[in-house]
């Protein structure tokens, strides 16, 4: 009598992670409009129920897709982060991981893109509601750059905001699969961020 192998599932967890992973390469290669989630299935070796299972549209498969980047951008940014005590060195640390990120991961900022030009019914982009829900992870570092007199002009809560929004733009336009490295401009930003365009030797 012929014993047939027992087939192992995979954890819950596991199988979405490993759909996520093919959604992101396949948006990013082929564009939301232009991709149909069999491909995706394919792309993650599962059939195409099995993605409806776990994401009921398309849309919400690239919306959870586009999460998974800002967790992971997160993470890297954090660990590179941790055990900085000094405040300037550690938004330094920060940014450069920030880059980082998409240079390694290009098609993380592909999906950015791709989520402005889709979704503009929405009122905010995933990356500023991700954002605004982790603020308060940076809030010390920020009032640490005012209380060493860093922050001319502006609040801690506005500066945090507006590296944000810098970061951001940088990305969106500079950003993406073919594009040159962006881990220089962790330097650049950062100087700006702490010094403005002039340098702090040639302010009065």
């Amino acid at each position: 009598m012929e014993v047939k192998p027992k087939v192992v599932r995979k954890p819950a967890v596991e199988r979405e992670r490993e759909i996520l992973a093919a959604a992101v390469t396949v948006f990013a290669e082929q564009g939301y409009r232009a991709v149909d989630v069999q491909q995706i299935a394919d792309r993650a070796g599962v059939g195409k129920g099995t993605v409806y299972r776990y994401f009921a549209t398309k849309e919400a498969l690239f919306l959870a897709a586009l999460r998974s980047c800002l967790d992971g951008l997160r993470e890297q940014v954090q660990a590179a982060a941790e055990g900085v005590a000094d405040a300037p060195a550690k938004l330094k640390a920060a940014m450069r991981a920030y880059f980082a990120f998409f240079d390694a991961q290009p098609e993380a900022a592909e999906l950015f893109i791709q989520e402005r030009a889709e979704f503009r019914d929405q009122p905010m982009p995933l990356y500023f509601i991700h954002a605004e829900a982790h603020r308060h992870e940076w809030r010390d570092v920020f009032e640490q750059l005012r209380v060493l007199g860093l922050l001319r002009g502006v609040d801690p809560d506005t500066a945090q905001q507006l590296l944000g929004g810098m970061l951001y733009g940088v990305i969106l336009s500079e950003g993406g699969l073919g594009k040159p490295p962006l881990r220089q401009r962790a330097e650049v930003i950062h100087n700006l961020m702490m010094y403005g365009l002039m340098g702090r030797a040639e302010r009065s």
